[in-house]
């Protein structure tokens, strides 16, 4: 079985990491209530299989963050490849849809601690707050 390819090259371990993901742009995958719940369900189930560190998330309709810690090899890969895998056969099945669910990989963002981390607990934090606004 082939590993999953980190996707935070140079990344020390035990780094914080945004993580954002976004889903195809399509208005068939925008996400309702339950689709924000089963998505949550396996972020704690990567948590509990591989050992994932959820420091924030937020779920919005269309895009995910998620601010976790990297606790070790290859943790924040094989979660997003369970995550996002999983999540997406869970809503083709269900809406009777084929092909690409989310618009790309994932994007990670090594986060500095301190004034770095505080910042990006508080973008996640507000960011439901400022797409209402628009």
């Amino acid at each position: 079985m082939q590993q999953p390819v980190p996707i935070v090259p140079n990344v020390q371990p035990l780094c914080s990491v945004q993580v954002v993901e976004e889903g195809d742009g399509q208005d068939s995958t925008s996400f309702g209530t339950r689709d924000r719940r089963r998505y949550l369900r396996w972020v704690f189930e990567a948590k509990k299989r591989v050992g994932l560190s959820v420091l924030n998330y937020m779920v919005t309709s269309n895009h995910i963050h998620l601010l976790v810690k990297d606790t070790g090899p290859n943790v924040i890969a094989q979660s997003m490849q369970l995550i996002a895998g999983r999540t997406a056969q869970e809503y083709n099945e269900r809406k009777g849809r084929q092909g690409a669910f989310w618009e790309d990989r994932y994007h990670a963002t090594a986060i500095e601690a301190d004034e770095h981390l505080h910042r990006c607990l508080i973008y996640i934090d507000l960011n439901m707050v400022r797409a209402i606004e628009y």
